[in-house]
């Protein structure tokens, strides 16, 4: 049952020596859910391979079968705790995939038209008592069973088995081979130097040209179904669907007035149509007709950048690119697990301080700030229950807070300091991650440094690596303790180290 109240007062006027901190929840997630997931963190830190290449080879790989798997989750007729463990390279999308909570409800609503899906939350519990355990085990062995005649495909996945990378071309359906190092490039590089094209119909396969179709396909999926179907971007929440969706119909008929299934079925056609700057030149003839037609009021003015940032250069079945979204977690990975949990009032402080960052939300819907490192854990472990997640951030802060990891390292910084000084104004402590044992005066001074911006000085540095406290610039960068950033983007900003959607 998800938590409905915001973060009590009680917790702001004593936020480093609570009582009974082994107990310390909020909605599902205890001190025991944090220390499943840090198993499961180290488990996915023992998937990276030495090799870049053979590293990304496996995501790509993983990716074919997380899609099997989410058609799995549509097909699933039990309760959602008796789910079968998914392999762990399918585990390892689907967490990315749930770090992005306001991406993740949207595209689980676009393949059931309605919230079930988010009832399934990642089976922490069923991998931290199988980690290092054989194939022999119970859970391990049901979930292979489960896999293997569902999809046909190994429970384990050697990327080495595939020595070549298996294309089928998008427009005419041809099937053919390209060298790993090509596809790597094609999928991870702005610019990339190596092409790809269909021996049958010399069409160019790259991210610009494939998402183009895939954005062109879907507006052909909502043509077909208007008042049920709608595009990847359009800011689906799982509690307000109530409330938006009259704005979500709005937005995709004035979008798409005059476009029929014969006219879309010509663009998906031609590769050529299916290149970015043709769609964007589309985009912005539709703005002159709103604006001619004095519609232009009635789209949203974040819906069409969100779209476009949904579809373009995305090549996967999901509103973001889930290869990327893995190494983009890394940082934090390597952070987390290089830290010795030893005790549950640790993790139950990290609970109580991560009730208290989302008190810092309530009401403000465009506001980015960043977390400390214990936060994090706190928050991350959360949105591996998307339900809940959903119902608590909305009934305590008024919004489904986002959680956005691409931001820069220079904007994460200067929100961190933000939030270092909106913290101290509003529960009257430094906003630290370090243990009761530090006095108030290290506290204070170090905060005051991030605030200031002379979190580079030598003071700083000092405090900071001997009670881990606000770090510096540099020691940020190392330690990824500023490690996510917020808000989903648009033209207006979001809320967020965290966002709302």
């Amino acid at each position: 049952m998800a938590a409905t109240t915001a973060p009590s007062a009680g917790a702001s006027e004593m936020p480093f020596t609570p009582e009974n901190l082994a107990s310390e929840r909020v909605g599902p997630v205890g001190v025991n859910e944090l220390q499943c997931h840090l198993t499961l963190l180290q488990w996915f830190k023992g998937l990276e391979q030495g090799d870049t290449a053979m590293d990304f080879r496996q995501l790509l790989l993983a990716e074919v079968r997380y899609t099997q798997w989410l058609q799995l989750l549509v097909s699933w007729q039990g309760p959602p705790e008796y789910l079968p463990l998914p392999p762990i390279d399918v585990a390892y999308l689907w967490h990315a995939h749930m770090l992005t909570p306001v991406k993740y409800a949207w595209d689980m609503y676009r393949l059931t038209g309605d919230t079930r899906l988010l009832a399934f939350s990642l089976p922490l519990h069923g991998y931290n008592d199988t980690y290092g355990q054989t194939q022999e085990h119970g859970l391990l062995k049901s979930g292979a069973e489960y896999w293997i005649q569902a999809t046909g495909l190994p429970y384990h996945l050697d990327p080495t088995v595939e020595p070549d990378c298996k294309v089928a071309c998008p427009w005419c359906r041809h099937k053919y081979s390209c060298s790993w190092d090509t596809m790597i490039e094609l999928r991870t590089q702005r610019s990339p130097k190596a092409t790809l094209k269909c021996p049958a119909c010399d069409a160019l396969w790259n991210r610009d040209t494939v998402s183009g179709q895939i954005f062109w396909r879907d507006v052909l999926w909502h043509l077909e179904d208007p008042d049920h179907r709608f595009l990847r971007g359009t800011q689906y929440s799982p509690v307000q669907w109530s409330e938006l969706q009259s704005a979500i119909e709005k937005d995709h008929t004035i979008l798409f007035d005059g476009l029929t299934a014969a006219t879309v079925n010509e663009r998906i056609s031609s590769w050529k149509s299916c290149q970015w700057h043709n769609i964007l030149r589309e985009f912005n003839e539709v703005r002159y007709r709103a604006k001619r037609r004095r519609r232009l009021r009635g789209i949203r003015s974040t819906t069409i950048p969100n779209m476009i940032r949904a579809y373009r250069e995305v090549n996967g079945p999901c509103s973001l690119d889930l290869g990327l979204a893995v190494l983009r977690q890394r940082s934090f990975t390597q952070s987390i697990t290089s830290i010795t949990w030893s005790d549950s009032e640790s993790l139950g402080i990290a609970i109580q301080r991560y009730k208290m960052f989302m008190g810092l939300m309530k009401g403000k819907r465009c506001r980015v700030l960043v977390p400390t490192l214990d936060v994090d854990l706190a928050w991350h472990t959360h949105q591996l229950f998307p339900k809940q997640y959903a119902r608590y951030t909305i009934f305590s802060t008024g919004q489904h807070i986002n959680h956005d990891d691409t931001y820069s390292k220079s904007r994460l910084n200067t929100q961190f300091a933000l939030t270092a000084k909106l913290w101290l104004k509003k529960y009257k402590t430094p906003y630290t991650a370090s243990p009761p044992k530090a006095t108030v005066w290290d506290h204070l001074k170090v905060t005051l440094a991030a605030i200031s911006g002379l979190s580079d000085s030598p003071m700083a540095r000092r405090l900071s690596a001997r009670q881990q406290l606000v770090p510096s610039k540099k020691d940020l960068k190392r330690s990824g303790e500023a490690n996510d950033g917020g808000g989903d983007g648009g033209e207006q900003p979001q809320s967020g180290a965290v966002g709302d959607q």
